[in-house]
């Protein structure tokens, strides 16, 4: 798995805290769900969403789309109105020979600015239960409306125990 971090860790409201907590959350959830692995992939959004249009950040992206493996699902939350990711997908599409694309987009959370958390738990519906098929998850998403306080509580604990093993054990 291809996630790095680089600098120091900013303080929430930074652009690159968004980035962070992202990544992160994509190796929580690479970690947490090892029988997923073979079935989904992660990207790092901060590739794209920091430098917009930046020749080699979209070329890493490139390359992690055309790296994958299989059936391999690729997750890749980000902000469509913070990249270009049209470019990207556009760039490939033609060195993939049009691979099936499926744009899945988070509902809207309601009064809330942590985007991270809502995007967590919306991505860890996807890599809990490899054996269901994303037709069937697709189906299920379409029945929440948003997630309640005590499911983003959750998740707000899982990751915070998740980042101080992490810390604890391999920084």
């Amino acid at each position: 798995m291809s996630l790095y971090l680089s600098g120091p860790i900013s303080v929430a409201g930074s652009k690159d805290y968004i980035s962070i907590v992202t990544s992160l959350t994509a190796r929580f959830l690479y970690k947490r769900f090892p029988k997923s692995r073979a079935r989904y992939g992660f990207a790092n959004p901060a590739n794209l969403s920091r430098y917009g249009e930046d020749d080699d950040n979209l070329g890493h992206m490139i390359r992690r789309l055309d790296a994958r493996k299989g059936n391999e699902l690729i997750l890749l939350p980000y902000n469509p109105k913070a990249i270009k990711t049209s470019i990207a997908l556009k760039e490939a599409r033609r060195v993939d020979n049009n691979p099936p694309w499926e744009i899945v987009k988070c509902f809207r959370q309601q009064g809330s600015t942590e985007c991270c958390v809502y995007t967590m738990k919306f991505m860890k519906h996807f890599v809990d239960h490899p054996s269901q098929t994303i037709r069937f998850k697709m189906t299920e998403l379409k029945e929440i409306e948003t997630y309640g306080d005590d499911e983003l509580n959750d998740i707000r604990i899982e990751l915070m125990e998740f980042l101080l093993d992490y810390i604890a054990h391999e920084v």
